[in-house]
């Protein structure tokens, strides 16, 4: 049930959407739209589980922090791409 009311932005954006950009992930569409650039101590996911790692094992808050800032950006950028989206769509 829960899979109808979900739908996957990334696909709509490469199957509806022409950008110059080297890549349709988040930060490059972000980028490309808004002139955002992610200057956090996360660059990229990877790093984000390299930080999870060492939470797991240190128990360090600041890798924590660190973490939670880092998807609360991704989540944040998702939304506003999202309603770009929903503006062009509109538009049509």
């Amino acid at each position: 049930m829960i899979s109808k009311a979900l739908n996957d932005l990334y696909y709509d954006i490469i199957d509806n959407i022409a950008m110059p950009v080297f890549s349709y992930g988040l930060k490059s569409v972000g980028k490309f739209l808004f002139g955002n650039q992610f200057q956090d101590k996360i660059q990229v996911g990877l790093a984000a589980i390299y930080l999870y790692r060492k939470f797991l094992e240190t128990g360090n808050l600041k890798f924590k922090e660190n973490i939670i800032e880092y998807n609360k950006k991704d989540v944040l950028q998702t939304y506003e791409i999202a309603l770009w989206y929903e503006g062009q769509c509109n538009n049509f």
